[in-house]
């Protein structure tokens, strides 16, 4: 019976790679990290209490990247550039015209990195978002908590903070199946 199961990687450190990107976090303490529940949907990585599961848990964290946007030079306006495409994203494909993003605090991780803290708010599901955005070298990484309750949402916020001060880029990623850390890549997302 077991061997049907998919393997869902426990471990405390994790990196997201792919052509160009690489970063290395930690799971916050209770947290899962996890590298095969957010495929299916384009996450790398997936992280959620370890009382409950990807599909189950009322807040969730998943990490991601994307490309900068055109014309973007410095950190802030690589990452304000995600920001603007993803209010734009959202509202074209019907989360509602209140949707807001809202500025909250720089963030430095232990390895010196700086980035900023956003939160999403006003989709017509309800939805609250907080946001830890860092750029790296080709690439705007990010870490997303996403909650349906807000007092889970608050509960769950010191999480998302642990996840950014963890954060450290890289360029030392080697490929999933060659390491006993979880991973998570972009056209790959196997342990």
């Amino acid at each position: 019976m077991l061997l049907f199961l998919p393997f869902v990687a426990f471990a405390d450190e994790g990196y997201v790679h792919g052509e160009n990107h690489c970063y290395y976090f930690n799971s916050p303490k209770g947290w899962v990290l996890d590298n095969v529940s957010g495929k299916n949907q384009g996450m790398p990585m997936v992280s959620y209490p370890k009382s409950s599961s990807w599909a189950k848990a009322i807040t969730v964290i998943y990490s991601h990247n994307a490309d900068f946007v055109p014309g973007a030079k410095t950190p802030q306006e690589k990452i304000k550039g995600q920001i603007d495409r993803v209010l734009e994203d959202f509202r074209t494909s019907g989360a509602g015209p209140d949707l807001q993003a809202r500025f909250v605090r720089t963030v430095k991780s232990m390895s010196g990195a700086k980035g900023e803290i956003w939160k999403f708010s006003g989709d017509k599901w309800g939805n609250l978002e907080l946001v830890a955005y860092f750029a790296g070298p080709h690439t705007v990484n990010f870490f997303v908590m996403s909650s349906r309750d807000p007092k889970d949402f608050e509960r769950s916020a010191p999480a998302l903070l642990e996840f950014a001060s963890s954060y450290r880029k890289a360029n030392d990623c080697v490929p999933c199946e060659n390491t006993t850390t979880s991973c998570g890549g972009q056209s790959e997302a196997r342990r």
